[in-house]
């Protein structure tokens, strides 16, 4: 009898022991490495897909934008999204505090939309350690184009496009590569501080990216009316296509409405920073209250063009004990 049934065991299929390596959690597909059970890396409840590991994200129903179901990120991981559409009342894609070093991956030819409600960042990111984000194809002499992977990151009110919630500074965001557009809304940066929020190392080293800041928000730095708060600090652009745009009161690159600009450096790439309303190209925001300064600034390199709005000057706006503005090379153009 034991003959039998240990020769029975060993004619049994081997799916009977596998493990699922994909699966569906509300409106979301996860799945992780071959050897790997999805139940490892995700889990879902109250309308939340928690990601704890390594995996690819897509959609369940191709074409469907949850406006219930959003993505939280509590651990280290390395993700790539694939298509994922959400449109959420809160954080429609939230690192949290607890998470360590995130990397994030746009799959080729995909569009990734992430769109929050108010308060909220559109990918929001609360943890100190670094986010990446990139493209499948990034690498020495890599252009991004159309195939790259596309995302889209909208905050609510006061939260900004790719960063800080409202009242929430942000630091440690570098994009290597990817379509990124991220649009801040009232207060928020594009790429940064929320309202009431600063913002520090920051760094683009390819891509194409458009940062859009909210009222008062810078495009790349500072949120909004934040006083010391809004500053936009450490702020690197190696190489890419650029394009950052404050809202009214924004510089283009650094403080919000409110904030100094400091430690900006850009050595590389096509950029284009243009100020907001009263404000800055590159540097500070408008000063509300007692007068801000932009210090330590240097282009030495790439094609640069800076335009302000009215009442801004190019380069730094307002601040009279602007200190360390260094050009060096480059090609450098001011509106």
């Amino acid at each position: 009898f034991l003959l039998c049934l240990c020769m029975a065991l060993t004619l049994m299929p081997m799916t009977v022991f596998a493990f699922a390596n994909e699966k569906d959690f509300g409106a979301f597909h996860v799945s992780a490495d071959a050897d790997v059970s999805v139940d490892t890396v995700a889990s879902y409840s109250d309308n939340v897909l928690t990601i704890t590991d390594d995996c690819t994200i897509t959609m369940a129903v191709y074409g469907e934008t949850p406006t219930t179901d959003r993505i939280e990120v509590t651990s280290a991981a390395n993700i790539i999204l694939d298509g994922v559409d959400i449109a959420s009342s809160g954080a429609a894609f939230k690192i949290t505090s607890t998470a360590g070093e995130v990397n994030i991956t746009l799959a080729d030819n995909s569009t990734n939309t992430l769109v929050s409600g108010h308060n909220c960042a559109g990918m929001q990111k609360e943890n100190p350690a670094q986010l990446t984000i990139s493209c499948e194809g990034e690498g020495e002499g890599h252009n991004c184009d159309g195939h790259c992977g596309t995302l889209f990151a909208t905050g609510g009110n006061s939260g900004a496009g790719i960063g800080g919630r409202y009242k929430a500074s942000v630091s440690g965001i570098t994009i290597t590569g990817g379509n990124i557009t991220a649009t801040g809304n009232y207060g928020g940066a594009g790429i940064g501080g929320g309202y009431h929020g600063g913002a520090s190392d920051i760094t683009i080293t390819g891509g194409t990216v458009i940062a859009t800041g909210g009222e008062n928000g810078a495009g790349i730095g500072g949120g909004g009316d934040g006083g010391d708060g809004s500053d936009g600090s450490d702020i690197t652009i190696t190489g890419g296509i650029v394009e950052a745009t404050g809202g009214d009161y924004g510089a283009g690159i650094g403080g919000g409405g409110n904030g100094n600009g400091s430690g900006i450096t850009i050595t590389g790439g096509i950029v284009t920073a243009n100020g907001g309303v009263i404000a800055s190209g590159i540097g500070i925001g408008y000063s509300f209250g007692p007068s801000h300064s932009a210090s330590n600034i240097t282009i030495a390199g790439g094609t640069v063009t800076v335009n302000n709005s009215s009442g801004g000057v190019g380069i730094v706006g307002g601040g009279a004990g602007a200190t360390g503005i260094k050009i060096s090379g480059g090609n450098v153009l001011a509106g």
